[in-house]
């Protein structure tokens, strides 16, 4: 019995690999201690691999666990890309490397965040914060201020679903401020792929900023909103002309044409609605085109030109069909038939009418199911 039960430890240690001692002739390299760091699931066990081969634990070390983690993160593998992190985050702790230790802290913030567990999100952002500010590690802290920026416009469009206009106003304030601090930094350190990020959402904020205020009938205040809204996206747009990303640029165009509507310039918004629509079919961005076509023809309803607004709506129509957006081609469906009213075609009013209600009742047993 006791033959056997030894014969079973050198087993286990001969699969794990667990003998990490230089006396035991069986030190690992960083490759291999990567490893089995990664196959510890026990925090416990980590530190222990950590304190036995402390020689191994470099910055590159630490800098490739981000780098994985930054990868599975953007293949959307959210859950490894957080395991990975928190083996960055234990060993930049390790070696007392405080810049290190703030960029890891900010990259869990980051997928935290993404899981929406932005309580931790949150305790991250504040702990990075707290470590790169007493680094005075500037290029890092733009990162950070984007961080508490995200977290605080998720707060704001949770609290305008539940009418908590205090917290709303409030955490779109927090959402401003950290954007326009980011920015800054992104900018003092000509990062203008940051910095394009930043004017994009300091534009969502603002937008946001418009409804508010729309809401509460201070019509001043939102169309200066707007305004600002306009001007940000802008900006993001003339940057987007040197990164080579079509999608962002017909979506900052889209975004553009939404300000300009808000803010009665019909004509600059349809300029900019058509410019979203060339952009998404040279670059076959179906969403795009059914939203892009919906929205030029809405700006052909203001303007009165019902028969050009019938042809956008129906092309939109197909549009959602083809990518199974019920829900869209529901409201196109409502929008084509109040063309047809206006025009004084009320059967084939009433048949798209009908048309949207069938699709509502449809989507609604589905939700309820």
């Amino acid at each position: 019995m006791f033959k056997k039960a030894i014969l079973l430890l050198f087993l286990i240690i001969f699969i794990t690999g667990s003998v990490l001692s230089a006396d035991a002739g069986q030190a690992p390299n960083m490759k291999e201690l990567m490893e089995l760091l990664i196959n510890t699931s026990s925090p416990a066990e980590r530190a222990v691999l950590m304190g036995k081969n402390k020689e191994l634990i470099k910055p590159v070390l630490i800098e490739t666990f981000l780098l994985k983690a930054s990868l599975l993160f953007k293949r959307e593998k959210t859950e490894e890309s957080l395991s990975l992190n928190t083996i960055a985050v234990e060993l930049s702790e390790f070696i007392r490397d405080k810049n290190l230790y703030g960029e890891a802290l900010c990259q869990r913030g980051n997928i935290l965040h993404n899981l929406k567990r932005d309580a931790e999100a949150s305790d991250a952002a504040e702990k990075a914060f707290q470590t790169l500010a007493a680094e005075k590690n500037e290029k890092e802290l733009a990162g950070v201020y984007s961080l508490i920026g995200d977290i605080s416009f998720s707060s704001a469009v949770s609290a305008e679903r539940e009418s908590n206009y205090r917290t709303e106003e409030d955490s779109l304030n927090k959402a401003l401020e950290h954007y326009r601090k980011a920015l800054e930094l992104y900018i003092k350190f000509n990062d203008k792929k940051g910095a394009g990020w930043a004017y994009s959402h300091t534009g969502d904020i603002y937008y946001l900023f418009g409804n508010y205020f729309e809401r509460q009938k201070k019509y001043e205040r939102s169309k200066e909103s707007y305004g600002k809204t306009l001007e940000n996206y802008l900006s993001y747009l003339k940057i987007l002309a040197g990164l080579n990303n079509p999608k962002e640029e017909a979506r900052a165009c889209n975004m553009i044409g939404v300000a300009c509507k808000k803010l009665g310039r019909f004509d600059e918004a349809l300029k900019y609605y058509e410019q979203c629509l060339d952009l998404s079919r040279r670059n076959n961005l179906k969403e795009s085109i059914a939203d892009s076509l919906n929205n030029i023809g809405n700006i052909h309803f203001i303007s009165g030109r019902y028969d050009e607004t019938i042809k956008y709506y129906e092309e939109s129509i197909k549009a959602r069909f083809e990518i199974n957006d019920e829900e869209g081609a529901a409201d196109t469906f409502l929008n084509l038939g109040r063309s047809y009213r206006e025009l004084g075609k009320y059967e084939e009013a009433l048949k798209n009418f009908e048309q949207a209600l069938n699709i509502f009742e449809k989507t609604k047993r589905k939700a309820s199911a």
